[in-house]
């Protein structure tokens, strides 16, 4: 039950993310849990769980739309990074003219494939970067398979290269590093090696910028900046989450193929009762303890991850 205090959001889509190369579902696959409220009172249905990122898209864009048509604010959480460590934009020569976080979602949106039954070009995109970036060497991606390994793309980094890469390319973003002081993160360049960071922020990506123009959405915080949506507005805003770091229900072994389904109900569990609260606006303000430059990278480039 809300408690009279002013919410940022009316409705709240949250989706663990995944970047398989095939249909899958249950655990490390794609679980969308949502929640809306009315009046003061909170409603989430049972969180579901889709084979294929296309199915994913098709199902939060039409329940997205829906609840903005209504003039809810809608605040859709995606489990991928949706910026690169500072200096990928200027790497790739991209036009930054309207931010290097726009020029990267562009690239990515244009030359990333993914198909209706999960096939993607994710690991031929990350090699085709790295020759473009420094065609004399692998990196900054990593991570790949045996089979997708090239000259420009290896299973491995140590030993092979180092960052800053090419003079300029940071190894991890500002949420990163302070994520890691909560919990176990993973590099946005290593693609694979039994944790895909890097696979599902390039496919993600894909996904988020057709989205967003689709929705007409915003991405916080490069196209919103450090504030909340006004009431009543109708709108869709997207936020970059990381389901691990919200406290969720304990599961036994028994019960271990709910992780994903609990980790995403808790993340909008947790959003309803900070907005009953007055709260979770405060999640949206300018992170402490940021230079005046780390700030800026996070708006032009970075980007940063809810609950941080």
């Amino acid at each position: 039950q809300g408690g009279g205090a002013p919410r940022a959001f009316d409705a709240y889509i949250m989706v663990d993310w995944s970047s398989s190369g095939k249909p899958v579902t249950g655990n490390d696959s794609i679980w969308v849990a949502a929640g809306c409220w009315r009046d003061d009172s909170f409603t989430a249905g049972a969180p579901a769980n889709l084979a294929t990122r296309h199915q994913a898209v098709q199902a939060i864009e039409k329940l997205a739309r829906d609840w903005k048509k209504g003039g809810k604010r809608v605040l859709v959480g995606m489990d991928f990074a949706f910026g690169y460590p500072s200096g990928f934009a200027k790497a790739l020569d991209l036009d930054t003219s309207r931010g290097a976080w726009r020029a990267v979602h562009e690239y990515v949106a244009r030359e990333v494939s993914d198909d209706e039954k999960n096939r993607n070009n994710r690991d031929a995109f990350a090699d085709a970067c790295n020759q473009r970036i420094e065609p004399s060497g692998p990196g900054p991606f990593w991570g790949c398979t045996q089979r997708a390994s090239t000259e420009f793309l290896t299973q491995q980094r140590a030993g092979i290269f180092q960052f800053p890469y090419a003079g300029c390319i940071a190894e991890w973003r500002a949420t990163d590093m302070r994520a890691q002081q909560r919990t176990v993160t993973q590099s946005v360049w290593k693609l694979n090696c039994g944790v895909s960071v890097g696979g599902q922020t390039i496919v993600g990506i894909k996904h988020l910028h057709a989205l967003a123009e689709a929705l007409d959405a915003r991405r916080w915080p490069f196209d919103t900046r450090w504030v909340t949506p006004a009431p009543g507005s109708g709108c869709v805003w997207f936020a970059e989450i990381f389901p691990s770091l919200v406290r969720y229900e304990e599961w036994d072994a028994e019960h271990s193929l709910r992780r994903d389904r609990t980790q995403v109900q808790s993340c909008v569990r947790r959003a309803a009762e900070e907005d009953a609260q007055g709260a979770l606006a405060e999640q949206f303000k300018p992170p402490q303890g940021l230079s005046e430059a780390e700030l800026q990278r996070v708006e032009d480039e970075e980007g940063w991850i809810l609950w941080v």
